[in-house]
């Protein structure tokens, strides 16, 4: 499950969709280690050149998808798996920015949201109530990069956008909103 719905990231620009995708993406990396850890991290770079405003062949963002996807149908360790899927989600959602027409802007949004999802089910943890402690960090780092991705869509377009944790949208863990009454107790 992602955090933020489909129709309301196809109402941000491809660049900021992409950036969703690889922040959720960069989330779940650490838990793949798995011999083919360059690849994945391609596919994640790609996707962040995109985001960033970069110069991206379209064939180069469709070979990477398809490679990051390989590597996840051959990943044994699910926590690692969700996090490759995740990686070539993103490389998916810049695949299909690059694409306008083939791919809608909602295809755009599809893929990110599968990244976010993919990334959520990436847990290390088999404790239930600290999966829910991390599926509500999820949340509120989802909930963040959305909100800030829309004030950065609303500024001067093309605009190179650091997506990075000292860029303009923050750590990828956010600091947990006071109040938060999803949050479980400790």
């Amino acid at each position: 499950m992602s955090y933020v719905a489909v129709d309301d990231l196809a109402r941000l620009p491809a660049w900021a969709i992409v950036a969703f995708a690889v922040r959720c993406a960069l989330r779940s990396r650490p838990r793949y280690k798995g011999p083919e850890a360059e690849a994945i991290d391609l596919a994640i770079q790609l996707a962040t050149t995109f985001a960033q405003g970069g110069a991206l062949a379209p064939a180069v963002a469709e070979s990477n998808a398809k490679i990051a996807y390989a590597i996840a149908t051959r990943t044994t360790d699910p926590s690692a798996e969700k996090a490759v899927w995740a990686a070539g989600h993103a490389a998916q959602s810049a695949n299909a920015a690059l694409h306008p027409k083939s791919w809608s802007i909602r295809d755009v949004a599809s893929a990110a949201h599968q990244a976010a999802t993919t990334s959520n089910s990436a847990t290390l943890v088999p404790d239930p109530i600290l999966v829910t402690v991390q599926a509500v960090k999820q949340r509120n780092a989802q909930r963040a990069d959305y909100t800030a991705l829309v004030r950065s869509s609303q500024g001067p377009s093309g605009m190179a956008l650091d997506i990075s944790e000292s860029g303009p949208l923050g750590p990828f863990w956010p600091a947990q909103p006071e109040g938060d009454s999803q949050t479980p107790p400790a």
